[in-house]
């Protein structure tokens, strides 16, 4: 069930609707992933440099998981929550 129009028009009004196209969600999503990359990448780094022993060391992609998970909760799940409850 796809409706952009009307989507549009909820986010922007409708006076501005014929003008503009709207928003996307491209800046949000490349923001968050890049984020998510960075916060797995920088725990790994910090698991690396507290290993006692440099051959034992092997990468976590949990922790890409947990970035994921935590960052994508905070920038779309919250919002949307807060807008189902104001409704």
């Amino acid at each position: 069930f796809y409706l952009p129009d009307k989507f549009r028009s909820e986010v922007i009004g409708v006076a501005r609707t014929e003008n503009l196209k709207g928003p996307d969600l491209y800046g949000p999503l490349w923001i968050t992933m890049t984020l998510v990359f960075f916060v797995a990448v920088t725990s790994n780094i910090s698991a690396y440099f507290r290993a006692d022993d440099m051959e034992e060391f092997e990468y976590d992609i949990s922790h890409l998981l947990h970035a994921m998970a935590v960052c994508f909760t905070f920038v779309f799940g919250v919002p949307s929550i807060w807008w189902l409850m104001t409704q």
